[in-house]
């Protein structure tokens, strides 16, 4: 599976709840990611690991986790069809065992994308970035390869303590088992597998996360026996990343992340929530059910559901060869979309919150291809909008959000905006070239 650097972790960290971890990850293998250069070693991924470092449930803890999927599969709508394994590790063996699962190819070429276009700083470990938002967040995590449901040992020993579970604890709990069952009917697995644009992956991401999230919601409804739509309400004006690019409560390491990162990982539990609630507003878990079925092409869709109901797809921008660029040395590393949630984002870098939701909302399509020339890093980004007047506010948040970058290009024709990075100035007519290209091919289009 392609996956974006800020995806890697969100279907495994609960922003949602549970007390920061005192876990450490000191005995990991951080060394794997830093924007410009090539990882020293690739972690092996060692799946007995995990079982090697946890345990089995005790029966009591057994009954209690039981009797908690029982719930959360009677309220999903999703019976279970073969047991959820279940196993207790530490805090520093899930830390391990998650950064693990990072796999170098699919990450480093994808944070030279974000260090060329500066929306990371050259040299960020985005790993070590990672495995420190683990360690602080993760309570339970659910991983479909090995079809296993881990918990943090400190949360169920509050069982033999207390008789009980932290309430946050244990709706996050809840949560990884939404996404257990949809491991068990709903192809999960296979279906992160596959190999996608960024914007693509985000849009499912999204969907999976914002399923759960509902999911937890509505077993702490059934458990508080306080309304779903007042739950929904008090989440929703609490996380809005749209107004605070929010981290999430008590997040110190997620709050200090980069955007790129700290958004990126809470946007599809907040714009996944809204998208899920929005259809199962409408027509309960069958709606949430159909989109696993039909999923969101975009990242637009999901942040204005009613473009996914009226099945509006984005524009399909192309690049083409640039003979001149590569002429000039430049070698093409990789092509991909970043979608309206990330072009928010890269156009955001001015704002406080990190990101620019009216700027990205115009949102039509978008084609970024990243290139390497020696020791340097270039790419090109053209984006799509909805209507000129779209484009030209676009066009102002990317000169406010460059405006220390004297290695840039941001011209616009139409509702079509060109940004380049790193590139000679003398390449810059080839790379003006291209976006009126670029609007000249979608404006035949349009006729």
């Amino acid at each position: 599976m392609h996956r974006r650097i800020a995806l890697l972790f969100v279907a495994l960290v609960t922003a949602c709840g549970g007390s920061p971890s005192s876990g450490t990850t000191e005995n990991a293998d951080l060394s794997a990611t830093s924007g410009g250069e090539r990882p020293h070693a690739h972690r092996a991924r060692n799946t007995d690991d995990l079982f090697a470092h946890s345990r089995e449930l005790l029966p009591a803890e057994a009954d209690f986790i039981g009797r908690l999927v029982a719930l959360t599969a009677d309220v999903r709508g999703l019976p279970v069809l073969h047991p959820v394994v279940t196993r207790i590790a530490s805090a520093p063996n899930i830390s391990r065992h998650l950064v693990s699962t990072i796999e170098d190819e699919d990450i480093v070429d994808l944070v030279d994308l974000y260090v060329a276009i500066g929306m990371l700083e050259p040299g960020t470990d985005v790993v070590a970035i990672l495995a420190r938002v683990v360690g602080e967040q993760v309570v339970g995590f659910y991983d479909p390869e090995l079809d296993v449901l881990v918990i943090r040992d400190d949360v169920v020993s509050a069982l033999a303590n207390h008789g009980e579970i932290d309430p946050e604890a244990l709706v996050t709990i809840a949560h990884e088992v939404v996404h257990a069952l949809q491991g068990q009917h709903l192809e999960l697995r296979a279906r992160m597998d596959e190999e996608n644009d960024t914007d693509v992956d985000d849009a499912y991401q999204a969907l999976v996360e914002g399923d759960a999230t509902l999911g937890m919601l509505v077993v702490a409804s059934r458990i508080s026996h306080v309304p779903v739509q007042q739950l929904l309400d008090s989440v929703s004006a609490e996380l809005d990343f749209a107004a605070t690019g929010i981290a999430g409560p008590e997040s110190a390491e997620l709050s200090s992340a980069p955007p790129i990162i700290r958004i990126g990982m809470t946007a599809p539990y907040i714009a996944g929530l809204h998208f899920c609630a929005e259809l199962f507003h409408r027509d309960g878990y069958a709606g949430v059910d159909g989109a696993h079925h039909r999923r969101p092409a975009s990242t637009e869709q999901v942040m204005h559901p009613e473009k996914y109901l009226a099945n509006e797809v984005p524009d399909r921008v192309v690049l083409g060869s640039l003979p001149a660029i590569v002429a000039a040395g430049y070698v093409e590393v990789r092509e991909d979309t970043l979608g309206e949630l990330e072009t928010g984002i890269y156009l955001g870098r001015g704002e406080a919150g990190g990101i620019d939701v009216e700027a990205g909302a115009g949102w039509g399509g978008d084609r970024i291809r990243l290139y390497r020339r020696a020791g340097s890093l270039a790419a090109v980004y053209v984006v799509s909008f909805d209507t000129e007047q779209d484009a030209l506010e676009a066009e102002t948040a990317a000169h406010h959000a460059d405006a220390l970058d004297h290695e840039r290009l941001v011209a616009r024709t139409g509702r079509v905006l060109l940004i380049a990075h790193g590139f000679d100035a003398a390449l810059a007519g080839t790379l003006r070239a291209l976006g009126s290209d670029v609007a000249t091919q979608l404006e035949a289009g349009a006729r």
